[in-house]
């Protein structure tokens, strides 16, 4: 064999050898473009195929590339779109809670400038998921909530007292910590984006005001002093906001003030001004829009507004005239919330997407589960149960 044949032989089998390994890295199929371009090209890094993937959620990422440009990356399960990105190298979120598990095809699907697309698919399977309590079980334990780095659990303890303090635990398990302890209530904790303070709600001002902590415990501030009721804190994605339910109108709206160290910093703004009723707020991860309970339809469904305007629509798959839909919390790697209702007679929790509607029950019992908080990657969800006997905190993972 000369050495031009054997040089050509051996650049045949490398080809050969890259597009295989391309095809087991997740390479998958081309469309065919209609204008004669050339599609472009996916590689589905993680996961890979075959791999057991467990939590509520998980991320999908690799690489897109196109002769003409990336101009959409679309992330794709059972015929709907979950995510999409507009550059390579991509990093999305795939919701697993809304899907039973076992064996799961993902799709990653790539449009270049001239409309020509190319796709991968990995097979991958969804492991069972499982719970564990990190409660007392010897005292009132609800409103949990994570910090940013997700290792630890701030919540309501109501003790022998009656009322309610803020203490934070592990989210690994471990012995819990009082944060905030006082002879009024102390309620509905949520903790910064950048984890330096916790926002809750007191009446120990003489009526429901909004308050803020250093995290590792401290000296209590004050944000809002309005003589109504005000309660449900939220921290803006950014941390440059605190939204919050107040009846200060008459009627329970949604509301907000710019907060800095802590403290605030600008004037309050209303988010709703509805005749009816509006409470439990909670961001959307990219800071633009809120979904609340809302009974402007008569019951109580899951509605979401996009400040500054004031209108409301309501959450598809989440807006059932028959049952109470309550709890609402977003994602913070994307637009698909998780609530309670009580369709089944309890309370359960339920995982939902407004963008398709596709919803889930995620866990259900006898008694009565709620107040569902993500954690910040996505992978877990803590709630509230009293399946126990008394309301402990619970994992779903």
């Amino acid at each position: 064999m000369s050495i031009t044949h054997r040089s050509r032989l051996i650049e045949g089998l490398l080809a050969l050898g890259i597009a295989l390994a391309l095809l087991s890295a997740g390479c998958g199929k081309h469309e065919s473009p209609t204008n004669g371009g050339t599609p472009p090209s996916v590689v589905i890094q993680s996961p890979g195929a075959g791999d057991t993937l467990s939590g509520v959620g998980f991320t999908v990422s690799g690489l897109a590339s196109d002769e003409d440009g990336i101009a959409a990356i679309r992330l794709k399960a059972a015929g709907t779109t979950f995510a999409t990105a507009a550059a390579s190298p991509f990093s999305l979120y795939f919701p697993a809670l809304l899907f039973d598990a076992g064996a799961i095809e993902i799709t990653v699907e790539a449009e270049d400038a001239a409309g020509a697309k190319g796709s991968a698919t990995v097979r991958a399977n969804l492991a069972e998921r499982t719970l564990r309590s990190i409660g007392s079980a010897s005292e009132e334990e609800r409103e949990p909530a994570w910090s940013p780095d997700g290792n630890t659990l701030v919540y309501t303890s109501r003790g022998v007292s009656g009322l309610r303090d803020l203490h934070t635990v592990p989210s690994a398990g471990g012995s819990p910590s009082i944060l905030v302890s006082s002879s009024n209530d102390d309620a509905s904790p949520h903790w910064s984006p950048a984890g330096d303070r916790i926002a809750f709600a007191s009446n120990r001002s003489g009526n429901w005001d909004i308050w803020t902590v250093p995290a590792e415990g401290g000296a209590e501030t004050q944000v809002t002093t309005n003589p109504f009721a005000d309660r449900g804190p939220v921290w803006s994605p950014n941390g440059a906001r605190l939204a919050f339910h107040s009846n200060r109108d008459g009627n329970w709206n949604l509301y907000s003030v710019a907060i800095a160290s802590g403290a605030p910093s600008g004037e309050e703004e209303a988010y709703t001004a509805a005749a009816t009723a509006e409470s439990s707020a909670t961001w959307r991860a990219d800071g633009k829009a809120l979904a609340f309970v809302s009974n402007q339809v008569g019951g109580s469904d899951l509605a979401t507004v996009e400040p500054p305007d004031p209108i409301l629509s309501l959450v598809p798959g989440a807006n059932d005239p028959m049952v109470r839909e309550i709890d609402p919390a977003f994602c913070p790697r994307g637009p698909f919330l998780v609530f309670a209702d009580n369709r089944n007679a309890q309370y359960d929790i339920w995982a939902v997407d407004p963008a398709s509607g596709r919803k889930k029950i995620l866990a259900s019992h006898l008694a009565d589960d709620r107040e569902p908080a993500w954690s910040p990657r996505g992978d877990r969800i803590a709630f509230a149960s009293n399946r126990g006997g008394t309301y402990d905190i619970w994992i779903l993972q």
